[in-house]
């Protein structure tokens, strides 16, 4: 699932979000940790990334009329599979 971490402005308005993932065990329904992020294939990382370019589209219009900021951390994998995704 994606979330949103707000980063404040010093005066205390919405400056920008950071997009998140928490993924989910679909049978324990608990969390998994940071672990799994470095356990997992970069194929899988880049799909989680595009998972969250999705959700970060759907808020398109508030992000551009609210001049918010958006921020999504990448691996250097990452960097390497856009450049080579002509459709990102």
């Amino acid at each position: 699932m994606a979330y949103y971490e707000p980063i404040l402005s010093m005066s205390g308005a919405l400056y920008a979000i950071e997009v998140l993932s928490r993924i989910t065990h679909a049978s324990r329904g608990g969390y998994f940790c940071i672990c799994f992020f470095e356990t997992i294939s970069d194929e899988v990382i880049f799909h989680i990334f595009k998972y969250q370019l999705r959700r970060l589209k759907e808020h398109y219009e508030f992000l551009i009329s609210s001049n918010v900021i958006a921020s999504v951390n990448i691996t250097y994998s990452i960097a390497e599979s856009i450049i080579a995704d002509k459709k990102i």
